[in-house]
């Protein structure tokens, strides 16, 4: 009976070893196309500790068609064009107890180039809030967070030139309070990271 104790103690220790020490895994090659298409360094976010998968990753442009502005609302038809045209990042980060991140990343040429594709782009409903979740703000950054649904959480970081804009959801459930913590976690790990790309 001891030795069936001492082997179910071994096997539950082992399994929640692995289960701490599990980090966010991504293919080199698409850690390569990261940094080659706008120079994010897409493995960084293995610092997201509550991440436990990357999917979905695509390259793609900021934006397709017209969405919230129209031609006249850019200063010329070439900065449209050169706005809606920015390459961007695009994947999906996967939580625990179904929660999961939707992102679009990219660097315009001008903070006020990303303005206008968050304009561009941006939900027109939801009143935003100038903070993270937690009313929280990021030195040096501007937020941009909506709430308004509940089950799905828009947050966007101005920074740099950059622009990311995350969207984290349950599946249709309201976020409880430790998920709300991780997607601002999130966010500040995003504006590390770009720190330690543009130093």
């Amino acid at each position: 009976m001891k030795k069936i104790i001492y082997l179910f103690i071994i096997v539950f220790n082992m399994v929640f070893i692995c289960n701490v020490n599990a980090q966010l895994k991504i293919d080199k090659n698409i850690i390569d196309q990261s940094i080659k298409a706008n120079g994010f360094d897409i493995s960084k976010l293995s610092q997201i500790k509550a991440a436990r998968k990357l999917g979905n990753f695509k390259l793609g442009i900021w934006v397709l068609g017209q969405c919230g502005l129209l031609e006249k609302d850019f200063p010329s038809r070439e900065k449209m064009n050169e706005i809606k045209n920015t390459i961007t990042l695009n994947f999906a980060l996967f939580y625990s107890n179904q929660l999961m991140g939707a992102f679009s990343i990219a660097k315009f040429k001008s903070y006020d180039d990303s303005k206008l594709a968050w304009a561009d782009s941006a939900p027109i409903s939801p009143p935003f809030l100038d903070t993270l979740i937690s009313g929280e703000k990021i030195e040096g950054a501007k937020i941009k967070t909506s709430t308004k649904t509940g089950c799905v959480v828009w947050i966007y970081l101005f920074y740099k030139n950059w622009l990311c804009e995350t969207r984290f959801s349950t599946g249709g459930r309201q976020l409880n309070n430790e998920e709300k913590n991780i997607a601002d976690n999130t966010v500040k790990i995003i504006k590390k990271i770009i720190d330690e790309i543009e130093n």
